[in-house]
């Protein structure tokens, strides 16, 4: 009997770490920030996850094809897409400036 209440103690103990590593993983939220650009200013997270910025409130994102820091130095450059909006933000993670070439769209 005490090996099977050990098996099932086992079992029940494997089902249970299953369970918590197969739940789904939530990115943490990140600081935000305005964006300032020719069409307006937009308060935006993201910064540090990728090039997508979210806007907040809203179903848009501001999609950039270049990333430039303040000195000039090209962080990413995208090749095609069209870029409708030059917008400057100060980093939340880093606290460069940085100027953003790129568009608005609405999140899918």
């Amino acid at each position: 009997m005490t090996k099977l209440t050990s098996l099932v103690t086992a079992l029940g103990l494997s089902a249970a770490c299953l369970v918590l590593t197969a739940a789904p993983a939530a990115a943490a939220p990140t600081e935000s920030a305005l964006l300032s650009c020719t069409s307006g200013t937009y308060t935006v997270t993201g910064f540090g996850r990728g090039q997508v910025l979210h806007v907040e409130g809203s179903q848009q994102r501001f999609l950039p094809m270049e990333v430039r820091r303040a000195d000039g130095t090209v962080l990413f450059r995208a090749r095609g897409g069209t870029v409708t909006d030059t917008c400057t933000a100060t980093s939340p993670a880093s606290g460069s400036t940085l100027t953003f070439l790129g568009f608005f769209t609405p999140r899918s």
